[in-house]
């Protein structure tokens, strides 16, 4: 018997790592023509899904409630200048239940990971030519940047470096212009993935918008279902309104999903408003905290 165990080990050992890339080999991607810019030296994190719903990180098996930690430890251990550049591309099987690249994707926002590209056609695409971008969904739940510890002489450094910016800042010069004002969705998103109705209700009192589920037939409204690949439908749908928030059907598929994203990019984005997610979590934590927002 314990032969027989350890020929199993050492089998699983020998065999496992191939039968997960035979498994992200299979992935099934879906078409698509857009093609998406990552820059070369940006850090680019792989996450693999395959028709059964099992994840990858680069290739690796890992489960879902690991990626956002495992993540945030690598990007810790980037240069300092490359932390904000980072960027997630995701490989996902057209089969695969749209609920668990949500779980994916909540795990990221929890850490900041904020840019989301939808690879398409080949997983074998070195330079992540075609996909879709996106941005992603925001997280009730987050959580701090990894600090590097630091000795007393590192932070004595620091600080004699930033005395030396101080006195070179009292020398004249031109002042930089304002900022812009901030787009709704920055100024506002946090209130929406809030458990407080007036924050709520603040966030959208200029906006217009309404909702819809996205299920596997289209967009489900008050007035009926939008077809994703009809585009006089989608823009009497979308353009009409300053923001569309999106609930999701528990049976859909990650191929009807992408449909739907890839309906809504292919609208004028000089017109379109903003497509805001409603991720699983938020909507049960506002079902928990009886906010009213899309019901």
């Amino acid at each position: 018997m314990i032969k027989f165990a350890i020929k199993s080990v050492a089998l699983w050992l020998l065999l496992g790592p191939m039968i997960s890339f035979a498994q992200v080999d299979s992935i099934r991607l879906p078409k698509g023509d857009e093609t998406v810019k990552i820059g070369k030296f940006r850090p680019l994190f792989k996450i693999y899904v395959d028709a059964n719903n099992m994840v990858y990180l680069e290739k690796e098996p890992i489960e879902v409630h690991k990626i956002a930690k495992t993540l945030a430890y690598r990007r810790y251990k980037l240069r300092h200048d490359n932390e904000a550049a980072r960027a997630i591309c995701l490989y996902i099987d057209e089969r695969a239940a749209y609920a668990t690249v949500d779980e994916i994707k909540t795990e990221l926002a929890s850490f900041d990971f904020e840019r989301i590209y939808y690879k398409t056609n080949s997983i074998d695409d070195k330079d992540i030519s075609k996909g879709i971008y996106m941005p992603n969904c925001w997280s009730f739940f987050k959580f701090r940047y990894l600090e590097k510890v630091r000795t007393d002489k590192q932070i004595e450094k620091s600080r004699r470096y930033n005395d030396s910016l101080r006195n070179i800042g009292d020398l004249d010069v031109i002042p930089l212009p304002p900022l812009p004002m901030p787009n709704w969705y920055i100024a506002n998103i946090h209130k929406i993935y809030s458990d407080n109705q007036e924050a709520v209700d603040e966030a959208l009192e200029k906006p217009s918008y309404t909702c819809a589920v996205l299920t596997n037939a289209g967009f489900k409204t008050d007035s009926g279902l939008v077809d994703p690949e009809d585009a006089e439908a989608m823009e009497a749908f979308f353009l009409p309104v300053n923001i569309v928030f999106v609930r999701f059907d528990d049976t859909l598929t990650y191929a009807n999903y992408f449909k739907a994203i890839q309906g809504f990019k292919k609208m004028d984005m000089r017109k379109r408003g903003f497509f805001i997610e409603l991720s699983h979590e938020i909507v049960d934590i506002h079902k928990r905290s009886e906010i009213t927002l899309c019901d």
